[in-house]
């Protein structure tokens, strides 16, 4: 075979060997030796676009739509259907398309490496596949529109403000090239794709010298690999086609430029976003760590001295989710800015913004700050990941200098990283203000971007598609649309089915993961291996507080983490001390049911520290709790704010969750406290707010805080840990005033019906309706659970997304709350939807082999390895929400033993309570009147925009899908 090693190294920070092979062709394979147990593989194109068309983004979807060795129309759900996967997936970025996917079992590995081998190599790219999830031009009563899947998805995309704001402000920063266009595409340019410019876009980028494989595990047999891939390869002469960035002629002047975005009613701030094309690289790693640590210690918290100055400027209403670096693009950007900001006040927050950065670089930044975030990267390189694939986060740091033809070890040593930076550091204590002052202060490659909401922009973008559609009405061709609809609903054929490869249940080594929990008192004890990291949760027992009473604990949650203590003035002093004392601290509010039906409200407080620090993180916490200046009407104010800008951005991003929530709120009284609390309905709440009413209740709150019955204390650490932690736990608890046991208050359930539609300023719709499934530990939830996995990958697939359009769709039981409940996102359609979900319960059949590869996507769920983080939360949520091991043991005998009886009268028992369900839709009042439709519309209010996650890479960077 025509494989060469070209380079053997050992990645001592990850205790494995790495080996770099070339093919005659061109192709590189990287192969890490890892001792994971999850097993990782990812193809990566350079894909640099010439246009906004979305060509690449396209070529995504399509590519996984049927090859010659696996010709059925999707094969990436039909192998979903069949396998155990822990990721699969395909994502665009802006200049690299990539196709990863993970499984714990070899056997599910080989099938999956085979089928999208075969599907990269040897696509069939059908002209029905390019029209179906690309787009066409369609004819429909009002006359001619366009369709398709990733065209839908990016309208969807288009009307979300931020998404304008994430893409505008880096994109502009590039006069030309590929970088300044929109890989995703925009709707208007997607329109203008031809299937021909789509084929020859895929023969000049799909070629084996621009592709890169990268491999983990070590139980990955390279021999076998590369027979598979000698099969495709053999047939490819050498080529040197690698395209690769240029360097971006620099400005010699800042910019400025005001962009249109989608706005609510009554809306009129926009974001202002100033972003620096830096002289940092995405191939060099000590930039990119360099940078991760930057923005971690200018803006990581409220307590770093960017964001502080921002939050309180009195200019803009928050600090922008879009602040942080960029290190998809060869030259990164860094951006910062601000939201809620008038038109008219445009140049004073951008004068406001450099001129913090100028006091930042006089006055010096605090060595605490720096110390803190170096620590908090040094914790990240001792705690073992979890929540991706391991082998995602080494291909997402090694692809960027691999693709310029590095080699990729040389991407891979953060620990050395860590130390020259420390060394340059000690060298040079202005080092982070220095590169302030050269890379942002003096960069004369400046924009200044300004997105400003209009409220006809929707319909302009309408519009504007609508005349397209109707100018090309001459190209309409009516036998190529018949197709294309046709090709979407028909079967594929049985043979076209047995092509791909199948895993069987005996394949794979299910059983039920036991967590050893010890109880002492308010204390939870659960040894385990963590590396010597100790995760705590300390949850609040608030069951007794009214529905508006947590709404404003709601905003504690918030305000204790902006608030000082008693007896400092500095109140970012505590603050400060966290971040030195661990890798990371949460503060939540959380609402469900217990397997004994139980309804519970807590508020959470969750860390993760070393041993040593233990003590006095503790000792922080307890200042938090017990001692805060909660009266601080300033951090009240922008509390408010931030959970008033979470709504706002997470409206769309989460559209389908807001629905399903608003949806099942009628259905149990934990549910209804669940949406009255965080939901929909608890948005006006908080709109409605003023800080004094605001002030006044969490001050009588926050006293619950001191009391000690109120407390459960979760510890996860390494056995010869055990006794420490629990010494220090009950002299934390020993410092609260004692008190009397909590009684919970009754809870009443939200009493909705019919169909509602909230109004969304967006082009596609999010749509949802519950009804309740069997209780937990009843024989019929298993059967539902089976039920929603079929009818996902299956019909309901078919129906919204296959024939609708829609981005994404979904059937699942919540086992916890007991409610069956069907989703749709990024939706153009809402009734087809509807009676879809209606359709696929009415029609529901089942074969055997449909039953057997469900069986295997539930049950091989089980298999997913756990980082110690995963497992120490979930032993606390096993704990308390009453999670016993014996029923979860029983819960999977019962599935292994379920007939196709029990799934088809678990349909007819879901299609029996359809029609008294609660429909909720997040989408435009037009397209509802479009449609003859009648719900009841109820209005948003106003929407803001939120810091509640920062866009910075953080410390371990994993790119988003485009």
């Amino acid at each position: 075979m025509d494989f060469k090693l070209i380079d053997k190294s050992y990645l001592e920070d990850y205790s494995a060997d790495a080996l770099l092979y070339k093919h005659k062709s061109g192709m590189e394979i990287y192969h890490i030796l890892s001792n994971d147990k999850e097993l990782y593989f990812a193809y990566s194109f350079v894909t640099l676009p010439e246009d906004s068309s979305g060509v690449f983004h396209v070529i995504e979807h399509t590519v996984l739509s049927g090859s010659e060795k696996y010709p059925v129309k999707d094969p990436f759900t039909a192998l979903s259907s069949s396998s155990c996967n822990t990721y699969m997936n395909a994502l665009t970025y802006p200049t690299r398309t990539a196709y990863p996917a993970a499984s714990p079992v070899k056997k599910d590995f080989d099938n999956i490496f085979s089928v999208y081998t075969d599907a990269v190599f040897r696509p069939l790219m059908r002209k029905v596949s390019f029209l179906g999830e690309g787009v066409r031009l369609t004819k429909k009563d009002k006359g001619f529109t366009y369709d398709g899947v990733v065209f839908n998805e990016m309208r969807g995309d288009e009307s979300q403000s931020e998404s304008v704001v994430a893409r505008e402000c880096t994109a502009r920063l590039f006069d030309d090239g590929p970088c300044s266009k929109n890989s995703g595409g925009k709707p208007l340019d997607i329109a203008t794709l031809s299937y021909e410019k789509y084929l020859e876009t895929f023969r000049k980028f799909y070629s084996p010298s621009n592709c890169r494989l990268f491999l983990y595990g070590k139980d990955i047999d390279i021999d076998e690999v590369f027979a598979l891939l000698d099969g495709y390869l053999s047939s490819f002469e050498y080529s040197d086609f690698s395209p690769r960035l240029e360097e971006t002629v620099r400005w010699k002047a800042p910019r400025h430029l005001t962009l249109p975005s989608a706005a609510s009613e009554g809306e009129s701030e926009g974001t202002l976003m100033l972003s620096f094309l830096t002289n940092c690289h995405n191939d060099d790693r000590g930039d990119i760590t360099f940078l991760n640590l930057l923005v971690d210690i200018l803006l990581g918290s409220p307590s770093c001295p960017l964001h502080k100055a921002i939050l309180t400027s009195g200019i803009g209403k928050d600090i922008s989710s879009q602040c942080g670096i960029s290190p998809d693009y060869y030259e990164i950007p860094f951006a910062v800015g601000m939201t809620g900001v008038e038109e008219e006040n445009t140049e004073k927050a951008e004068r406001f913004i450099l001129e913090s950065l100028e006091k930042i670089v006089r006055e010096g930044i605090n060595k605490e700050i720096i110390e803190s975030s170096m620590r908090r990267y040094e914790f990240t390189l001792k705690e073992i990941p979890g929540g991706i694939p391991n082998g995602s986060i080494l291909f997402s740091k090694c692809i960027k200098g691999w693709e310029r033809g590095k080699n990729p070890s040389s991407m891979l040593h953060p620990k050395r990283e860590l130390e020259n930076l420390r060394a340059r550091l000690e060298e040079n204590p202005r080092l982070f203000e220095d590169w302030i002052e050269k890379n942002l202060l003096s960069n004369p490659h400046r924009l200044t971007l300004y997105v400003k909401p209009e409220s006809d922009y929707l319909v302009n973008e309408t519009n504007a598609l609508e005349r397209l559609a109707n100018e090309n009405a001459g190209k309409y061709d009516e036998k190529e649309d018949r197709a294309a609809k046709a090709f979407i609903k028909e079967a594929d054929s049985e043979e076209a089915k047995k092509s791909i490869p199948l895993l069987q249940l005996e394949d794979i080594p299910v059983k039920c993961e036991i967590i050893e929990q010890e109880i002492e008192d308010q204390i939870i004890l659960q040894k385990q291996l963590t590396g010597s990291i100790v995760y705590i949760d300390i949850a609040i027992n608030l069951e007794d507080l009214s529905v508006d009473d947590l709404r404003y604990m709601s905003i504690l949650t918030r305000a204790i983490s902006l608030v000082g203590v008693k007896g400092d003035s500095d109140k970012d002093n505590i603050h400060r001390k966290l971040r030195l004392q661990t890798g990371g601290n949460w503060t939540y509010l959380e609402t469900g049911k217990s397997t004994s039906g139980k309804v519970r409200a807590m508020m959470v407080f969750r860390m993760k520290c070393l041993q040593e620090r233990v003590k006095e993180a503790l000792d922080s916490v307890y200042s938090l709790f017990c001692m805060a200046n909660i009266d601080d009407e300033e951090a009240i104010k922008l509390s408010i704010d931030d959970i008033l800008g979470d709504y706002s951005e997470n409206v769309e991003y989460s559209g389908s969750s807001f629905a399903a929530y608003a949806s099942s709120a009628p259905l149990t009284p934990s549910l209804s406290l669940g949406e009255s609390v965080m939901g929909l309905t608890a948005w006006k709440f908080f709109d409605n707010l003023d800080v004094v009413t605001a002030k006044e209740n969490m001050i009588r709150l926050y006293a619950l805080l001191k009391e000690r019955a109120r407390y459960t204390i979760h510890i996860t650490c390494e056995e010869n840990q055990a006794n420490d932690e629990l010494a220090n736990a009950n002299y934390f608890l020993s410092r609260l005033e004692e008190s009397k046991p909590v009684e919970a208050v009754e809870r009443t359930m939200i009493k909705e019906k019919g169909e509602c539609l909230y109004d969304l300023s967006s082009f596609v719709a999010y749509n949802s309706i519950s009804v309740p499934s069997s209780s937990w530990g009843e024989r019929g939830m298993e059967a539902e659970e089976l039920l929603g996995t079929i009818l996902s990958s299956g019909s309901l697939y078919q129906s919204v997304r296959g024939e609708g359009g829609a981005y994404g769709v979904m059937a699942r039981v919540d086992t916890m709350e007991g409610f069956f409940g069907f989703t749709s996102y990024r939706d153009p359609s809402i009734k087809h939807t509807y009676d879809s979900f209606k359709k696929c319960l009415e029609e529901f059949t089942l074969t055997d082999e449909e039953l057997e590869n469900a069986k295997l996507q539930v049950l091989g769920s089980y298999l997913r390895p756990l980082a110690p983080a995963q497992k120490s939360m979930l032993g606390f949520r096993r704990y308390i929400y009453e999670i016993e091991d014996e029923e979860r043991s029983k819960r999977l005998s019962r599935f292994v033993d379920m007939k196709k009886e029990d799934v088809i009268e678990a349909a007819k028992r879901i299609l029996s309570q359809l029609d008294s369900g609660f429909k909720v839709t997040l989408g435009p009042e037009k397209l509802m009147r479009d449609e003859n439709l009648d719900f009841e519309v109820r209005k948003l209010p106003v929407r803001r925009a939120s810091s509640s996650e920062l866009g910075y890479d953080g410390f371990d960077e994993e790119d988003d899908e485009e």
